[in-house]
């Protein structure tokens, strides 16, 4: 008799029992789907998409949307960077402005900073309206800060500029080197984002490779003060702009941008000697 019951007990329920199985595991793989194929933004992503000559087209993303609002800027900037001045070891114009405001001792900019950072691709764009393309961004390697490269990256990213890093901002002659030999550089337009202590160091380098390079014999340095007194960069400037043309002649601008930082002026000082640590 328990012989026969057994039996019938295999035959009958172990075919439901499997069934079970299989019905639980198909509900908890419905469950797990939401994550996978049936995830609203997968399928927002690959079926709604609105393409218009390959790219996205009214995509939702602000990221994106603030892409394809710089295109004119990119064009132009573009347009301008093929103006080149043939025969120029080095570039033949060097723009060069300090990082944006930061926190001291600490790693990231502060919120004026990155203020400042989103506004040098309308700095690019003054430049642009001066009639030079930017066709390169150079700085240094994070090291102690990324104040440096936090300042210039969005503009690499929203202008299609490459961005170029060499050395740390005391290793100055690695960059000013590469400057004067990369052919990269040679007749082109570039801007250096560097931190203050290293700005007159940074600048005497390049005009001693540079005299050397393009064999000014007879060249002087003047500042705006007609002097041959080399500037000197205080901490809580933040908007000055360094230039040096094709004939390397100095001169300084300014950034029109007003942050929250209340100490912010744009004092130089002349003949006052910066150590570059």
């Amino acid at each position: 008799m328990s012989a026969t019951i057994k039996d019938g007990l295999k035959g009958n329920y172990v075919p439901l029992i499997v069934g079970l199985v299989i019905v639980i595991c198909v509900v908890y793989s419905i469950r797990l789907m939401p994550q996978t194929a049936s995830s609203s933004f997968v399928s927002n992503t690959t079926n709604n998409q609105m393409c218009n000559n390959g790219c996205p087209y009214k995509n939702n993303s602000d990221f994106y949307k603030l892409y394809t609002d710089y295109a004119h800027q990119r064009r132009k900037n573009d347009m301008l960077v093929h103006h080149n001045i043939v025969n120029c070891k080095g570039p033949a114009n060097i723009f060069i402005i300090r990082h944006g405001e930061d926190l001291n001792d600490q790693y990231p900019l502060d919120c004026n900073g990155i203020m400042r950072s989103i506004y040098i691709p309308e700095l690019i764009e003054e430049i642009n309206g001066k009639g030079f393309g930017i066709s390169a961004l150079l700085t240094a390697f994070p090291n102690a800060t990324m104040h440096k490269e936090q300042t210039i990256a969005l503009s690499s990213w929203l202008l299609n500029i490459p961005l170029f890093m060499y050395g740390t901002t005391n290793e100055i002659k690695e960059l000013v080197n590469e400057l004067f030999t990369n052919k990269r550089y040679h007749g082109k337009t570039i801007l250096i984002c560097w931190k203050h202590e290293c700005m007159q160091n940074l600048l005497k380098t390049i005009i001693k490779k540079g005299t050397k390079m393009r064999n000014l014999t007879n060249y002087t340095f003047k500042n705006p003060q007609g002097t041959s007194d080399l500037p000197y960069w205080p901490s809580n400037n933040y908007t000055s702009i360094y230039h040096l043309d094709k004939d390397l002649k100095f001169s300084i601008l300014e950034q029109r941008l007003t942050t929250c930082y209340p100490k912010n002026n744009n004092i130089i000082l002349y003949g006052k000697k910066q150590h570059c640590t």
